[in-house]
């Protein structure tokens, strides 16, 4: 490996290392989650491109550590800027996008398939609306705003999936937006936290994530948005996958069937009898077995001990029409597979609550006229083989 002060030429060695690894040399003395903060705030290009923390590199890539401070490379090239407005976020989602177009479809090999080209940009995000910041409603979203600086990203459709034109104005029809672990879809009772209603109030709110959990929210920007969600959801129409990781090793797939019980408002229970609507059903298909020694790297305390490596857990897919409460957590919990992460239905001999994340990400949704999909942060720390397993079944989830 060949380095100056800001880039490294990946020698023949290096190559298939993980990036947030080889940057070490440019990073003396900061460790992997600083490099790995790095990567996630794209400060870290791979042949001009931001790159997320776990990207393979190849032999002859040039990988750059942007100055955050100039939003420079130090021999003048450009890069992602994190002190104010800039256009590279958006020329990356722009590029992301024109790949998926020009594609046409979505093939396993193709470019469209890149992890980065389904996640929000790492930088400033796209605005299809061309107005001036402050005069749309989707301005919260632009980089200074207050739904930006929570981390809410904007989710670019899918190969262009949308049958309406949008409002005067210009603002989507159906928004898709990037939600993090953390923040809350709506106000609680009492609570002032930030939540993502308050952050777009010029936008409906269309569905909710429970606040671990990441992933794609829905949202509308005029009531003909809005009628074309409701409509989708109430016919079957809507197809609402995610990506999960659960205790245990779960051998084959199932459909959950079990009646819910919604009425308390902070856990559903299961009933010991099936219910025939399968807007409440839950579909789940394991895609990987892992050990839980994979995961060890996103305990979030620093002062816990490591989980026990050898564990199994499996990585799934879950798929749900229109949902209720607690729905995934709650069907995988009755089958004896709680997530990964569940302080709320994990059995007493899964690992601790709180040391780790929930491992629960909506990460695609599909309905007449509409697709989106974004992969989760932690699938970069999982197994190349399970990760590819994941980005198989979301660019083949073609909808009901």
């Amino acid at each position: 490996m060949t380095h100056d002060a800001r880039r490294i030429t990946i020698a023949p060695d290096d190559a298939g290392r993980r990036l947030d690894a080889v940057l070490a040399p440019l990073c003396p003395g900061m460790g992997l989650r600083g490099r790995r903060r790095l990567c996630d705030e794209g400060l870290v290009l791979v042949n001009g491109h931001p790159r997320r923390p776990g990207h393979h590199v190849a032999t002859g890539d040039e990988v750059v550590l942007v100055d955050a401070a100039d939003g420079t490379t130090g021999q003048g090239k450009a890069g992602p800027s994190t002190t104010g407005p800039s256009t590279t976020g958006t020329d990356t989602a722009e590029a992301a996008m024109a790949a998926r177009t020009s594609a046409g479809t979505t093939s396993p090999e193709g470019t469209a398939c890149d992890a980065e080209a389904l996640l929000p940009a790492p930088g400033p995000v796209a605005d299809p609306t061309g107005h001036p910041k402050g005069e749309d409603p989707l301005a919260p979203l632009r980089p200074g705003g207050e739904a930006h600086a929570a981390g809410l990203r904007l989710i670019l459709p899918l190969d262009g999936a949308t049958d309406s034109p949008p409002p005067t104005g210009g603002v989507p029809r159906l928004v898709a937006v990037y939600k993090p672990g953390g923040l809350h879809s709506a106000a609680l009772a009492g609570g002032r936290a930030p939540n993502v209603e308050n952050l777009l109030p010029a936008l409906k709110l269309l569905n909710r994530l429970d606040g671990p959990t990441s992933g794609i929210l829905m949202l509308a920007g005029d009531t003909a948005g809005e009628r074309q969600w409701r409509k989708a959801e109430d016919e079957g129409g809507t197809r609402k996958t995610y990506l999960a990781v659960c205790t245990g090793r779960l051998e084959r797939g199932t459909v959950v069937r079990a009646a819910l019980d919604t009425a308390r408002r902070t856990v559903t229970r299961v009933r010991p009898y099936d219910t025939d609507d399968r807007l409440r059903h839950t579909e789940v298909v394991p895609l990987a077995h892992l050990r839980l020694g994979d995961l060890a790297n996103l305990i979030t305390d620093d002062t816990a001990g490591a989980p026990a490596c050898d564990e199994t857990v499996t990585l799934v897919c879950c798929r749900i029409r229109k949902g209720a409460r607690h729905q995934i957590r709650a069907h995988m919990a009755h089958i004896g597979h709680p997530l990964l992460g569940d302080d709320v239905y994990a059995a007493p001999a899964s690992p601790p609550p709180g040391r780790m994340p929930l491992f629960l990400h909506h990460s695609r949704i599909t309905l007449p006229g509409f697709s989106a999909a974004c992969l989760p942060s932690w699938l970069e720390c999982l197994p190349d083989a399970a990760a590819a397993a994941a980005r198989r079944i979301l660019l083949d989830d073609e909808g009901p």
